[in-house]
């Protein structure tokens, strides 16, 4: 029961993120799950959550940004996640979590400093992106942050920025998950209570990001955010080495 409640606030948390930011979901989510869940059901159940949460941004985003703009990366991240799909299937649990806790901090550390890639924004450099992100997202569900910071310097419209993620996400995560199924690696038999559980706690999260979008500063909350992220990496580190040590 004490699992069930701690998944629960954990759903209405990062749908609270990723309603008020467009890219926090995986960030807050995965972390914390994996505290509680099988590193890899943790990934996966990030990811099939994510879809949920997207559909409920689908109404606020109507008019935010086309699919069009989103496309030339989904075909690009598409090729990272089969090759990250493999590593998913082949590596080891403890590996994973560390993998996966590395990438957060280093991910919320270059988001707390604003950082945004001395790269130019062409086609090439877009398929280099969607590879990692592919590959990001086939291993630990993070997919958003990636392109957040290349993307960083090239709109100053939220809402805009926010309409084109979530249509990106509505189109990869589905391909995400038919990777896994095809690669053996997907374990939707022992994760979909956990998905039926996060419907109602995810819509809660909608709800309050709603709200906070439009009335509470964005760099305030985003800094809020990833500390909550950084203490979830850093406790999920210490899951591992308490193992050895």
């Amino acid at each position: 029961m004490l699992v069930e409640l701690y998944l629960f606030l954990v759903f209405i948390l990062a749908g609270v993120v990723q309603t008020a930011t467009g890219f926090g979901y995986a960030l807050v989510a995965a972390p914390l799950l994996a505290l509680a869940l099988d590193i890899k059901d943790a990934v996966m159940l990030t990811t099939i959550t994510s879809i949920i949460s997207m559909l409920f941004l689908l109404r606020s985003i109507k008019n935010q940004g086309t699919y069009s703009e989103a496309v030339p990366l989904v075909a690009s991240s598409l090729i990272g996640a089969v090759f990250g799909a493999y590593i998913m299937f082949a590596i080891n649990d403890d590996w994973l979590k560390i993998f996966l806790a590395v990438m957060l901090i280093l991910i919320s550390c270059a988001m707390w400093m604003g950082y945004s890639p001395p790269v130019k924004h062409n086609k090439f450099m877009e398929y280099i992106v969607g590879t990692v992100n592919g590959f990001l997202g086939a291993t630990t569900s993070i997919i958003g942050p990636i392109i957040a910071l290349y993307y960083l310097n090239a709109s100053d419209n939220k809402a805009v920025f926010r309409g084109i993620l979530t249509r990106y996400f509505l189109m990869i995560y589905p391909l995400i998950i038919i990777v896994w199924g095809l690669q053996g690696t997907l374990h939707i038999r022992s994760l979909w209570v956990f998905t039926v559980e996060a419907v109602p706690a995810l819509y809660i999260g909608f709800l309050v990001g709603e709200k906070l979008f439009y009335r509470i500063e964005a760099e305030t909350f985003r800094k809020i955010a990833l500390m909550i992220v950084l203490i979830g990496s850093l406790m999920l580190i210490r899951s591992v080495l308490s193992k050895y040590f």
